[in-house]
């Protein structure tokens, strides 16, 4: 069984200014209005560590392993 990390989700990019990964998946991106009005790219660590009724949170419930994988 993989881990069900953001580095390893095909909707993961990595900004390697900030030394951090952000998320692109359209579900998660869609609650944030920030992340709409700018890049489209919401933050990994701010997903995950939420607990109820999040799109993704912890358990990773829209991840995706990265094609070719």
């Amino acid at each position: 069984m993989i881990a069900k990390t953001c580095r390893t989700c095909k909707f993961q990019r990595h900004d390697i200014a900030e030394y951090k990964i952000g998320c692109i998946n359209p579900i998660v991106v869609s609650g944030d209005s920030e992340a709409l009005a700018r890049s489209g790219v919401y933050s990994c660590f701010l997903e995950r560590s939420k607990t109820w009724f999040a799109a993704c949170g912890k358990a990773g419930k829209l991840w995706e392993p990265i094609d070719g994988s």
